[in-house]
């Protein structure tokens, strides 16, 4: 009944029959792509979110390196092969990149920058308190 009637409103303008039924094919063609293109954006965001995950899990596991060094370093209490300036630049670096985390307010930047900067910072103390003699 409200069917006719919306009809019946749109035909005082002059609309054909067909003029309406290719504007309801027009309208359930925009639904369905906007379907499409909300499953899209949530298929986007859920892979986004499960990336992000495994970049903090990486990105901490990727700085482990400063750790292994700085276990050798303080076990042995030998720092003469170790590059001062080189641990130095990479504790520059890290440093810099967990800036720019917290900047742009980036949980895997930060994370793993942070977990970076302590690794670094330690073995830069170790060589520091062991010499490179």
């Amino acid at each position: 009944m409200c069917l006719n009637a919306l009809i019946h409103e749109i035909k005082k303008y002059g609309i054909t029959q067909e003029g309406i039924h290719s504007v309801i094919r027009i309208t359930s063609v925009i639904n369905a792509t906007k379907k499409r293109c909300d499953l899209n954006e949530s298929t986007e965001f859920m892979v986004k979110h499960i990336f992000k995950i495994y970049m903090v899990f990486i990105g901490v596991f990727g700085q482990l390196v400063f750790f292994a060094q700085a276990y050798k370093l303080y076990s042995t209490k030998h720092a003469a092969d170790l590059s001062l300036v080189g641990f130095s630049t990479g504790l520059l670096s890290v440093s810099s990149w967990l800036i720019y985390g917290i900047v742009i307010k980036d949980a895997p930047l930060m994370i793993a920058n942070a977990v970076a900067c302590v690794g670094a910072m330690a073995v830069v103390v170790g060589i520091l308190l062991y010499g490179q003699s």
